[in-house]
């Protein structure tokens, strides 16, 4: 699962330079709110982030909603300027105050308003999500490059000692061989 996810994350990251994707979900607490929260999940010009808002709705809209968007990335211009060293290795976060929500409410004149509750938008790095999910697939890789470099060199499966001269048993933490490597023709019992 984990390098499927790996993958995803290195694909959206490669994309990004082209495209940029977004993934966003709206969904109404009960049919007697007004409010309705979204949830935003992207990725574009080698970032990931999460988008959180609160909106009042003024037509009435299905309870829970899906929506995928896709735009070109020369069309999407990040201007915001890197004024610290995280920002400039692409780490962002920002939060709204319910001062800022209010006066975006009283200017407000579309369908989607804003309340005061405020939002915020936090990103990082595709390259950190990668190496987060990546990981896990590889260090399962090595540990199974290992036990199989123990079985084909005739060491113990647990402590790696050198089984040529006891092949039955392991000197070194007193395990009992594998069948497998016991039987092995090419361990041979020094003398």
């Amino acid at each position: 699962m984990s390098a499927a996810i790996c993958l995803a994350t290195v694909v959206l990251w490669v994309r990004g330079y082209w495209r940029e994707d977004a993934l966003t979900l709206r969904w109404q607490p009960s049919a007697r709110s007004a409010f309705w929260y979204d949830g935003t999940i992207y990725g574009g010009s080698g970032i990931l982030g999460l988008d959180t808002s609160q909106y009042r709705i003024d037509k009435t809209r299905h309870p829970f909603e899906w929506e995928w968007s896709s735009l070109d990335a020369a069309d999407v211009a990040y201007t915001r300027s890197a004024s610290t060293w995280v920002e400039k290795i692409g780490f962002y976060c920002f939060i709204r105050t319910e001062q800022q929500e209010q006066q975006d409410l009283q200017n407000s004149q579309g369908l989607f308003m804003r309340v005061n509750s405020g939002w915020a938008r936090v990103e990082a790095p595709a390259w950190l999500f990668a190496a987060i999910f990546g990981s896990v697939p590889a260090w399962r890789l090595l540990v199974m490059r290992r036990e199989r470099a123990r079985k084909k060199g005739n060491l113990c499966e647990h402590c790696g000692y050198d089984l040529r001269a006891t092949p039955a048993k392991c000197p070194e933490c007193g395990r009992v061989v594998s069948s497998k490597i016991a039987r092995n023709p090419a361990v041979k019992a020094v003398s």
